[in-house]
C-alpha cells in the first residue's frame, strides 16, 4: 500500500491525483465556527474604506442564505439591521466569503475620501 501511494504521489495519473487531492482537502477542511451571538471584528481600513466583518450565529446564517437566495445578492442595510446587526450609518454589505456565508463583510467610505468608480 505504501509503495502504491508513494508511486501515486510522484507519478500521478489524473484519476489518482484527483483522489489524493480530495483526501487532502477533506483532511484539512474545517467546519464553520458559529458564535452564540453576533460577533463584530475590530475595524480596519485601506486608503478608501473602513472595514469590519460580522460573524452571525447559526440560526441567523440560515436566514442570510434564504434572504440572499444562497448568496446571489448582497443584503441591504435594512435587512442586516433586521437580523440584529448594529452599526453606525454608512456601512454597506459589500462581499461574501462563500465558504462562510455566516460572515458578513461590511465597509464604509472614509470621511473626505473620493471613492473611485471601480470600488
Amino acid at each position: 500500500v505504501t509503495r502504491t501511494l508513494t508511486r501515486a504521489l510522484f507519478l500521478p495519473t489524473p484519476a489518482t491525483f484527483s483522489c489524493v487531492l480530495e483526501k487532502v482537502l477533506a483532511a484539512v477542511a474545517m467546519p464553520p465556527v458559529f458564535p452564540d451571538s453576533i460577533s463584530y471584528s475590530e475595524k480596519y481600513s485601506d486608503e478608501h474604506f473602513e472595514y469590519r466583518h460580522v460573524v452571525l450565529p447559526k440560526e441567523l446564517a440560515y436566514k442570510v442564505i434564504q434572504l440572499t437566495q444562497g448568496g446571489k445578492r448582497l443584503l441591504q442595510e435594512t435587512e442586516w439591521r433586521q437580523l440584529g446587526v448594529q452599526g453606525s450609518p454608512g456601512w454597506m454589505h459589500y462581499e461574501y466569503h462563500k465558504p462562510e456565508m455566516h460572515v458578513l463583510l461590511l465597509r464604509r467610505p472614509l470621511p473626505g475620501v473620493k471613492i473611485p468608480p471601480e470600488a
